[in-house]
């Protein structure tokens, strides 16, 4: 299940604010980027001990999961994505960069620890993000 920061209105509105700023940001001469919009994805794990009690398919799953994400890294997708810790209990992020006509509740849905019902991801649309540039 796709779970959203905020209501559709909100989303929308910061989808269209961010599509918006990346023209004038960028302008005509770089439209590639207009056609961008980026998000943090938040995974939570099904408890708050998950990583230290994972039975063995989660395991296999999580290895799964993380060859997914590393593969959306391969195809410019994610931008990075790692574990964090935290006392309250583990979770995932990623930074996703996408297409303006894909869906990031459609893409993270086919993650592999998502798809055996384990855990499910938040999304929280970005107005824009700026990255290092790695040459």
């Amino acid at each position: 299940m796709a779970h959203f920061a905020g209501d559709n209105a909100a989303m929308s509105l910061a989808n269209t604010i961010g599509r918006a700023t990346r023209l004038l940001v960028f302008g005509l001469n770089e439209q590639w980027r207009f056609l961008m919009k980026y998000f943090l994805c938040k995974f939570i794990p099904p408890r708050p001990n998950f990583l230290g009690t994972m039975s063995a398919d989660e395991k296999e799953w999580m290895k799964q999961h993380g060859r997914f994400l590393d593969s959306l890294l391969d195809q410019g997708l994610v931008v990075a994505h790692g574990p964090v810790i935290d006392s309250a209990g583990g979770y995932g992020v990623s930074l996703f960069q996408l297409p303006d006509e894909q869906d990031v509740a459609e893409l993270t849905s086919q993650d592999p620890i998502v798809r055996n019902g384990v855990g499910h991801y938040e999304h929280f649309p970005m107005l824009h993000l700026k990255v290092r540039d790695s040459s």
